[in-house]
This record gives C-alpha cells, structure tokens and sequence, in this order.
C-alpha cells in the first residue's frame, strides 16, 4: 500500500528494512551508507514517462538534501532517509523510492502518494477537506428540498451574498418591507451632509427656488460660454456695486478700450499732467500736428526757435564773484615746460609698466636667462649622445622599485581589459578555475566552484542537459 507525503513540504520517512543479499531475511544493521544508491521518481500520469526526481544518488549521513542514516536504537535494519520540498513538489503523483547495494543487501523500494496539503492534512492531521459544489445537475435541487426554515440567518456565511449571486430584476417592490431602505441604508460616498448625491435626468417645472441654490454654488467653472444672452439679463441688473473693487478706479470702472467714438475726448476728459514725454511715440508730432498760427515755416524750425527764446529768455549769467571762485589758485599747479618725448597711440597700454627698472633692463634679464638655458641645454646635449648612447650606461635606482610597483599594482587592480574586469581579478578566477574543487548536483544541475580550502563557494552556476546537449551557464562570482 502507498504511503502519504504532503505536497511541497521537506520530511523524513522510514525506508527498510535491509535484508542480507545472500538469504533475503538476516537483518542487516551495519551497512556502509556511501555504498548505498538512491533513486526516486514520479508518475506523471499524462502518458508520458516518469520524471526522474533522484538519480543513482551516492548515500550520505550528513550535508545533503537526503542524508540517509540507520534510526537510532533500531535492530530491525530501519533507516530514515530525507526528502526536500523539491523532491516532493509533485501533488496528484505517485512516486518510487529504491535504494540499492547489490553487493551487501536486497534492493528496498516504496511506494508513496504525494496529496496537495489541504488533502494531507484533512486525511493526516486535523484540517477539513476543501469541498466546493461545482458538479450539481440544474433543478437538482428544488424548493420542495429545502425544508421550512432550513436556511436561516445562522446558515449564511458572512458576505455569501454578493452582487452576482443576484439575478438582475430579482428584488422587486413586494420584497422590501416598509421604510426597509433609510438614509443610514447609504454608505457614506452616497451623502452630502443629510442628503444624497443624485444624477438628476429631468427637474419638475418650478422644483428649483432660490433657497434651493446654496451660496457661492454657480461658479465660473459651472457656467458654459456664451450662456447668458442680453435676454437673460434684468433691466438695470448690473450696477456699479456689481463689480469687484479690483474692477474700480475711484467711481469709474477700469477698462481696455479697443475703439473711441469721434470727438469722445475732449480737453475736459484728460486730466492734468495726464500727457507725459514717455505717452508722446517718437515721430507723433508732425508739422501737421501744428495749428496755422503757429507759423509758417516748418514744425521743426518752430520748435526750435521757441526753445532758443526759451533759452535765452531764462539764462542766468555767472556773476563776477562766480567767476572767482571757479578758477584755480595759482599756488595750485605748476607749469611744466618740457614734458620730453611724448608717447602716442597706444604703445605704452601695449608694452605695459616694466617688471624692472626699465624695459631695457627687463630686456637684458630675459637674455642672461636664455644664455643660462642654451648652456644647460648643450649640457644635456653631451650627456645624452647621439641617439641616446649616454643613457646605456645609467644604473638602476633603488628608489625607483616602489613606483614600478605602484605601477604594476595599479595595472592588476584598477586597469581593466575588455571584458571590464581587473586584470588582478581576471588571473585569480582563471587560477581557481584551474586548481579548485568543483561540486555539481546531479538531481539539480547546480555548479558550485569551492574556495581553496573548501570552507564555501566562490562562484555558482547550473548546468542543464537538453536533447543529448550539455550546456553550463555563465558562473555568478561571490
């Protein structure tokens, strides 16, 4: 008979008991668990061959998904072996366990159901079955099955009742009972204050008072363009009140004005001081502008003209005592009379104040320093020889290790090649690659590379096998 195992759910379960090759009934007690091979599959009961969960799987006690190991104080040969969530995520299957040592023992194999969980535990443990009526013929069940009374208010699980399990058109007048539905019936984004919120369609002939309008409630946003017609409007309906101080200029309103009637502005209309300078556009005035008793001549002449008398009319000569006090004292200056060779145009901003005494002298330095550097450039010259010969012979400086080193270092560990990885970094993995352990898991694929003293891994990956073709993945470094 099968055994349960619930679905997706890590265990231990009892295999054995391990009998002697030779007889088949001496109990074997002491055998080498790493002889041991462990296999496991699944029916997939869809016609197509068993999966293979556990392949050939060399026996361990300890460090793995299956460790194996004989149950302690246990004489009848019994061992207990693990199985992980992977191994038994296979709900609705039958499964084959084996483990096998043909040289020691007799081969051990069971049989086991793997149950979804809710199924486990209802037949296992202490949990319902999840049963739902998804296969009841229509009219099944009737009105005449349903005792008086059977289904009451303590029947209905809480929200049984939704919206789809109502027919449209089901609820009708006769079946709510009087003031059934009341303000307290609407969830709270069903009110504004103590009245509901409503779509109206249509609005009896008077139904709508001023007292109906709450205040403030016709805004600009409410109000359509080009709703309100000179017909909507009362005779004397907007007034000087009617506009908003912002509107106001005194007792006139503010206004753009796009045309003016002729003769609309007379000399009464503007106000004193109202024409400034900036208000007059340049070229506004115009020998037309002037009346004919202005003159005959052009506007300009008359203009200047006026302004010359204007002139004249109101100067102010400086009297003698001005005159006095805006000359200069002769104890104030000196005259110079011979202010040598004059620089012009602009020579003197070009050359600048001389650094030294003079330009000649600035001049004369510039020249000592380039003799200086003509004697230490044929110096060098001499050293260095014809195509370098002088520099075969210098010896290496001590002092010069630390910066090759730097040099070096800074090559291995900031210098990248093209695949963007250190050069340092790229020689270490190509080294572990070469020299380190590396575990693979046959019943998954996955590639582990272990660090030197294989205390944990450096790198993983997986290794997958499809139609006679082995393929490992890209490995993801620690």
């Amino acid at each position: 008979m099968a055994r349960y195992l619930r679905a997706n759910t890590a265990t231990i379960v009892t295999v054995g008991p391990f009998y002697d090759k030779t007889d088949g009934v001496t109990i074997e007690n002491s055998l080498t668990i790493t002889n041991e091979r462990i296999t496991m599959t699944v029916d997939n009961n869809d016609g197509s061959a068993p999966t293979i969960v556990l392949d050939n799987v060399t026996g361990a006690t300890s460090g793995t998904d299956n460790d194996l190991n004989y149950i302690t104080n246990c004489d009848a040969g019994l061992m207990q072996i693990e199985l992980s969530a992977a191994n038994t995520n296979h709900a609705g299957k039958r499964a084959m366990l084996t483990i096998t040592d043909a040289a020691n023992h007799v081969p051990v194999f069971h049989e086991f159901q793997i149950l979804v969980a809710n199924v486990y535990d209802a037949l296992i443990g202490t949990d319902y079955l999840q049963t739902h009526a998804v296969e009841i013929t229509n009219d099944l069940i009737t009105a005449a099955a349903i005792a008086d009374g059977a289904i009451d208010a303590g029947a209905l699980a809480g929200d049984c009742i939704t919206a789809a399990k109502i027919a449209d058109n089901a609820i009708a007048a006769e079946h709510l009972a009087a003031n059934a539905i009341d303000f307290a019936t609407f969830a709270a984004d069903c009110k504004t204050g103590t009245g509901l919120k409503a779509n109206v369609e249509s609005i009896s002939a008077g139904a709508i008072t001023a007292t109906a309008i709450a205040a403030d409630a016709i805004t600009e946003a409410k109000i359509a363009d080009n709703a309100i017609a000179a017909e909507h409007l009362a005779a004397n309906a907007i007034d000087f009140a009617t506009f908003a101080a912002d509107c106001k200029t005194g007792s006139g309103l503010k206004a753009n004005v796009e045309s003016i009637s002729a003769n609309a502005i007379t000399a009464t209309a503007i106000a004193a001081d109202a024409i400034t300078a900036a208000k007059i556009a340049n070229g506004a005035i115009d020998n037309a502008t002037f009346a004919a008793d202005v003159g005959s001549t052009a506007y300009a002449t008359n203009i200047i003209a006026i302004a010359a008398k204007k002139a004249i009319d109101e100067y102010d000569p400086p009297t003698n005592a001005e005159f006095e006090l805006r000359s200069l004292a002769a104890a104030d200056y000196t005259v110079v009379s011979d202010l040598g060779t004059v620089q012009t145009g602009d020579a003197f901003a070009r050359l600048g104040a001389p650094a030294g005494a003079s330009v000649s002298a600035d001049i004369a330095a510039v020249k000592a320093q380039t003799g200086a550097i003509e004697t230490d450039t044929q110096d060098l010259q001499t050293q260095v020889g014809v195509d370098g010969a002088g520099l075969t012979a210098v010896p290496w400086n001590a002092a010069w290790d630390a910066e090759v080193q730097s040099e070096v270092d800074d090559a291995l560990t900031t210098d990248t090649g093209p695949l963007s990885i250190a050069w340092g970094t790229l020689i270490e993995r190509i080294y572990q690659m070469i020299n380190n352990r590396m575990a693979v898991t046959e019943a998954t694929g996955a590639v582990a590379l272990r660090n030197i003293g294989n205390t944990g891994d450096i790198a993983t990956g997986n290794v997958a096998s499809s139609s006679g073709t082995t393929t490992r993945a890209e490995l993801s470094w620690a």
